[in-house]
């Protein structure tokens, strides 16, 4: 078996009689005339170096718009800031009526609910105090509604279970769902949440996201649900 990227050990990842090694993570179908139109990030704890980590590979003509939306515990936040650092594309907050433009990363105000709509403008709205929203789980489930399957999902690590019923609706729409390994992810709770329900259509390491999500932008192509591949 192949060394994992670092030269430790071989990285193998189980679930539903299915195993995916990295150098089978370019393994894809291929869609003919179906891009993505949005990648969504979505994460919780540990989510800044996560997210550092998949902007390092992503590249400057990525056909699709970024979309980030993590939990921040404060009203404010500098995140969109730190990550124009990091890599090539554009980073801006997102805003009331802005439309998103491929190319483009977007990052989700502290405290705000964020929904998308089909025509690609966004609506964006204060939480209530009180709210029993999910935030993660309310973009993605607008997100499905909108953009079905030309919507791709990456949960990265994060605590709590924010991220499955959206995840699931992206799923049932048709779109993909990418999920950061429990074993890279800082705090694999909300990985494994998604995971555990049965919707992950990739189930990878940290540093091999940022290449698949280019990959399949670039090539209109879908990763194969893991659980219906069969690897010896």
């Amino acid at each position: 078996m192949p060394a994992a990227p670092d030269g430790g050990n071989p990285v193998r990842i189980q679930l539903a009689g299915a195993v995916i090694r990295p150098e089978d993570a370019s393994a894809t179908a291929g869609v003919p005339g179906s891009p993505f139109d949005v990648v969504a990030l979505v994460t919780s704890a540990g989510g800044l170096s996560a997210l550092n980590q998949v902007f390092l590979t992503l590249p400057d003509d990525l056909n699709a718009a970024l979309v980030i939306v993590q939990h921040l515990g404060g009203p404010v936040s500098s995140l969109a800031e730190i990550l124009r650092r990091r890599g090539p594309l554009p980073v801006q907050w997102i805003a009331d009526h802005d439309l998103l433009e491929p190319g483009h990363v977007y990052v989700c105000p502290p405290q705000h609910l964020l929904k998308v709509m089909p025509d690609a403008e966004c609506s964006v709205r204060p939480m209530e105090p009180d709210h029993r929203l999910r935030p993660i789980d309310f973009f993605l489930a607008s997100l499905a509604g909108s953009y079905g399957r030309r919507a791709m999902v990456v949960v990265l690590t994060g605590m709590g279970r924010d991220s499955a019923a959206g995840s699931e609706a992206v799923s049932q729409a048709g779109g993909t769902v990418l999920v950061q390994s429990p074993e890279s992810a800082a705090h694999p709770m909300m990985p494994l949440a998604v995971i555990g329900i049965g919707v992950a259509d990739m189930v990878l390491p940290l540093p091999e996201l940022g290449r698949v999500i280019a990959d399949a932008v670039a090539g209109g192509h879908r990763p194969l649900r893991f659980n219906r591949i069969q690897l010896v």
